[in-house]
């Protein structure tokens, strides 16, 4: 639930943590067709730039 975003997001700033997120408005638990494939290239992306320490293209 959106709610639940929201403290999360306020929670980590006011600890100062730094973190990435993306929101899908209007989808659910999933995702299809252009959605899925662009979040698959930013999942991939995310591992390949903070356990690797390189970026896809």
């Amino acid at each position: 639930h959106m709610q639940n975003t929201i403290w999360l997001v306020t929670t980590l700033q006011d600890l100062n943590k730094p973190f990435e997120m993306m929101i899908y408005p209007g989808e659910r638990h999933g995702w299809g067709g252009p959605k899925r494939v662009f979040m698959t290239h930013e999942g991939n992306n995310f591992w390949m730039r903070h356990f690797f320490d390189k970026e896809l293209n």
